[in-house]
C-alpha cells in the first residue's frame, strides 16, 4: 500500500472517530465522505495543489467506514 493511501485511510478514520464522538449512528461516515470529495475535488483538481485520484476518496471513505462500525459495535456492546 502506498504511503499516501495510509494517509487517507488514517484521515478517514479520525474524521469518523471524532465526529462519533458527538452524533450518534450510521451518520458518521458522512463527513468522512464530504471530506474524501471536497479533498480530491476542490484541493487537487479544480486548484491544481495535487493529482486527482479516485483510490484516494476510495481509502478515505474505507477508513471512514471502519471507524464507523467500531463505534456502532462499542455502542452495541454498551447497550447490552
Amino acid at each position: 500500500m502506498r504511503k499516501d493511501y495510509l494517509y487517507h485511510l488514517i484521515a478517514g478514520f479520525l474524521i469518523s472517530g471524532i465526529t462519533g464522538i458527538f452524533i450518534q449512528g450510521l451518520i458518521v461516515f458522512i463527513p468522512a465522505l464530504i471530506a474524501a470529495f471536497a479533498k480530491e475535488f476542490i484541493w487537487d483538481k479544480w486548484m491544481r495543489r495535487g493529482i486527482f485520484e479516485w483510490k484516494d476518496i476510495y481509502f478515505t471513505c474505507w477508513g471512514g467506514a471502519v471507524a464507523t462500525l467500531i463505534i456502532k459495535s462499542i455502542t452495541v456492546i454498551i447497550a447490552i
